[in-house]
């Protein structure tokens, strides 16, 4: 300071450096670097906006313990549903991308396979109370990346993580996001972090389909419930959750006016989930048989959400029982295209078509859900069934045995398997499958319509009606079939069938 102090009292002033002369050829580059830099840009904005099609495949869990799976998976499924909703991306299902778990995945193939256009990979690491993770956006043209982020956060906090992925694949694949889109990507369907973990571990958990697993699970998402009552996603989990246990660990009428409570409860926190449309209207087709009110959900479901391809999928099944089976079955083939690498979808059309007769197509698409996953136990189940009406036996034993060795908790396979040892005369085997129901029965509950199904192999008509009449009081959903299914043809001239039928309220 002295020194600039005296340099001006003395009236010198002190001049700057000469400026260095820049040489073309330096400038040439420079102005190349920076057109470079524009266009790369361009490029990548231009190619994520031609992005149609996204995978976002299962998030590995890298941390050296098995508890964080269910944030691995959670997230993943998270994603899905946000993303699925953006203008104009198609996002493949968490059921097209499930068999991708466990396993070292390539971008590229991935992409071939699933016939998309970009996938989504992360690998998450829990250590203690911190949680890292690494998301990635790749081109499945040429294994390029997209976009790419690294998230530290606090265990605590994956609900944040989520958004903020959300967020940044949406800005990456739409930079100019439509005033609906930002709206959905912002909207917070809790507030809560500990209710979003809470969450994901029932999901995780009752997507296991063990008795234990299930029960474990609704527990985690009544906690949810319990730590954000209005969290509408939350009930409408709830509700989808009861749907499965439904006739398989618990009758009907235990689990579905449970079912139909939380499905109301999260339409009336967020009218606009489909979702929770859906779960209403299904509980009206398959428990309450209110005809009328299921169409109404099932077309409000379809309004809010036209791509749900569950949504078709059931209101397809709804159609057709209800004696419109060309539109039930255009519903079956709409759920197909927007998920085409589901097997359920195939399973439920190739059920539609078995109803109303049409045998071969029928055993077509029960075959491409075995495609999809070869050990689909329904679909073994729907060819077991689709091969006794065909007068073919052995078949259908075979394709029986092999529904109830993959899926050896629900007896509907065994059900099916004693109806094709009865229709192939197998008698013996047919009554010792019964009798083997009788002692789970009186150890807990199996479902009547099973017993219906094996006494209707044997073409018993006053068991078959008693069992029927069963299974009405307990509002099972098999019997929405009632009106068409071939095992039951030889009852149709009988009154109590008939007084049956009536009770279903089938339309004229």
């Amino acid at each position: 300071m002295k020194r600039l102090s005296r340099d001006s009292s003395s009236g010198r002033t002190i001049s700057a450096p000469p400026p260095r002369r820049l040489s073309r050829i330096a400038i040439l580059a420079a102005i190349a670097a920076a057109l470079l830099a524009c266009a790369a840009t361009y490029f990548l904005l231009h190619r994520s906006t031609d992005i149609q099609s996204l995978a976002v495949l299962p998030f590995v869990n890298a941390s050296q313990n098995a508890d964080a799976d269910y944030l691995s998976e959670g997230i993943t499924g998270s994603l899905i549903d946000t993303l699925a909703g953006l203008n104009g991306l198609k996002v493949r299902s968490n059921n097209a991308v499930r068999k991708y778990e466990g396993r070292q995945i390539d971008a590229r193939q991935a992409g071939r396979e699933l016939d998309v256009q970009a996938v989504l990979t992360g690998r998450i690491v829990q250590r203690g109370g911190n949680l890292s993770v690494r998301v990635e956006l790749i081109d499945t043209h040429d294994n390029s990346a997209l976009w790419s982020r690294n998230f530290e956060r606090q265990a605590s906090d994956a609900l944040g993580v989520e958004q903020e992925i959300a967020a940044g694949i949406a800005a990456a694949l739409r930079p100019h996001l439509s005033g609906q889109d930002k709206q959905r990507i912002a909207k917070r369907e809790t507030s809560s972090p500990e209710a979003y973990r809470l969450y994901l571990q029932g999901t995780y958990f009752a997507g296991k389909f063990t008795k234990e697993g299930v029960d474990k699970g609704l527990e985690f998402i009544r906690q949810a419930i319990a730590a954000d009552p209005n969290y509408a996603v939350a009930y409408e989990g709830l509700a989808e959750y009861y749907g499965i246990v439904s006739e398989v660990f618990v009758p009907a009428n235990d689990a579905m006016p449970k079912m139909k409570a939380a499905a109301l409860k999260a339409v009336e926190l967020d009218d606009g989930l489909a979702g929770a449309h859906t779960a209403v209207a299904n509980v009206e087709f398959w428990y309450d048989f209110d005809w009328p009110a299921a169409g109404k959900e099932y077309l409000r479901a379809i309004e809010l959400d036209p791509n749900r391809a569950f949504t078709h999928e059931t209101y397809g099944w709804y159609l057709t029982c209800l004696g419109f089976p060309e539109k039930g079955i255009a519903e079956g083939r709409k759920a197909e295209q927007l998920d085409p690498l589901s097997a359920d979808l195939y399973q439920v059309l190739s059920q539609d078509l078995y109803l109303v007769r049409q045998y071969p197509e029928a055993i077509e698409q029960a075959r491409q859900a075995l495609e999809v996953d070869p050990k689909y136990f329904l679909s073994h189940m729907q060819l077991g069934l689709i091969y006794v009406a065909q007068g073919k036996p052995s078949e259908a034993i075979a394709e029986a045995q092999r529904a109830r060795d993959a899926e050896p908790l629900a007896d509907w396979s065994t059900a099916v398997l004693g109806m094709a040892y009865a229709a192939g005369g197998k008698r013996a085997e047919a009554e010792k499958l019964f009798a083997e129901l009788n002692a789970k029965a009186s150890r807990g509950w199996v479902p009547s319509f099973a017993f219906a199904e094996i006494y209707a192999g044997m073409h018993d008509k006053l068991h078959t009606l008693d069992a029927l009449g069963k299974a009405y009081e307990e509002r099972s959903w098999f019997l929405t079939y009632l009106n068409l299914a071939p095992e039951f043809d030889f009852l149709r001239s009988e009154p109590r069938f008939q007084e049956l039928v009536r009770k279903m309220k089938f339309p004229a």
